[in-house]
């Protein structure tokens, strides 16, 4: 087809066109690089590389940070990234993370508890952050988050907004009714639907000892926990996990459950072992005190492990 003085309206309608499409793909293709993080936070030696460079380059507060970057920090080196749906990541030391796209992170490295994978609203979260008092905000109370190493545990109820904080180590900030609730270190508390803002209680810790019974925690394999519908579920997180042979524990036999000491069995907590030897799951701060070089946090015990138990009369 062409008008009257020879030019071809088809074709240029058509190069036209597949140049349309052209630009629309190129436009799909580098959409995910016009997201970009802001940088709340940073410290120490902190370093990402490009998805279109294999390059680590030092992260500063002018670097942008966007879909498919990759985040690596140093043995002190801590940074926090708040990115375009409200979600937030923190990435605590010598750790690394990839933003697989904005609102979702993947881990490619973790070393000890620097970086803590969340299932909801806010996707990740890294503890502790001794050297600043970092605010950690849930923003939707209907956000289900796992627990590993007793930083933060959370047991959201099929009840809606209705919300338990289990375990705690290192400050955070809950949002109780809208409104933050500030959370400082080793507290332990619980937020319900009714409770006000700034309103803080202590823990029930038979509900905390039998959540960790239920879970089969185990410190040396890392897990996501979920509870939906008042029953939980757990999945091998998705990282290399190293594998230690444990011995079979032995049998614990009534003269094992004398003063003295005592090898952990699965399922046990320090609950269930003060419950065991004191009649009153209550002793497990005793059981804590006399064991503090070999227990690091409470919650931490595995099969195999010996701890002492002291005798009553001794306290």
């Amino acid at each position: 087809m062409s008008n009257k003085n020879g030019v071809d309206l088809k074709g240029i309608f058509t190069f036209a066109l597949a140049i349309l499409v052209v630009l629309s793909a190129l436009y799909l293709c580098l959409e995910k690089y016009f997201e970009r993080a802001d940088l709340l936070y940073l410290d120490g030696a902190v370093e990402t590389k490009r998805p279109w460079s294999n390059k680590w380059i030092a992260v500063t507060e002018d670097t942008k940070i966007c879909r498919g970057s990759e985040i690596k920090t140093g043995d002190a080196g801590t940074v926090e990234l708040e990115l375009p749906d409200d979600c937030f990541v923190k990435v605590g030391p010598d750790s690394r993370v990839k933003i697989n796209k904005i609102g979702m992170v993947g881990i490619t490295k973790r070393a000890g508890n620097g970086v803590e994978l969340i299932y909801g609203k806010v996707r990740a979260i890294a503890a502790p952050f001794a050297n600043k008092m970092s605010g950690f905000s849930i923003k939707s109370l209907r956000t289900y988050i796992g627990l590993r190493e007793a930083d933060l545990g959370v047991i959201k109820s099929i009840e809606p907004e209705t919300t338990q904080i289990l375990g705690l180590y290192g400050e955070v900030t809950v949002n109780a009714k809208g409104e933050g609730l500030v959370v400082g270190a080793d507290e332990e508390v619980r937020v319900v639907e009714d409770v006000a803002p700034d309103t803080k209680t202590k823990l029930d810790e038979k509900l905390k000892a039998d959540f960790l019974r239920e879970m089969d925690f185990v410190s040396l394999r890392a897990r996501e926990w979920i509870r939906d519908d008042l029953k939980l579920y757990g999945t091998e997180a998705k990282e290399e996990v190293i594998e230690v042979e444990l011995p079979e524990p032995e049998e614990a036999s009534e003269g094992s459950r004398e003063a003295g000491g005592y090898t952990v069995t699965k399922g046990d907590s320090l609950w269930k072992i003060a419950e065991k030897f004191y009649g009153d799951g209550s002793g497990y701060t005793i059981l804590y005190e006399a064991n503090r070089g070999e227990v690091k946090l409470e919650d931490l015990i595995y099969p195999g492990q010996t701890i002492v138990i002291p005798s009553l009369e001794d306290k």
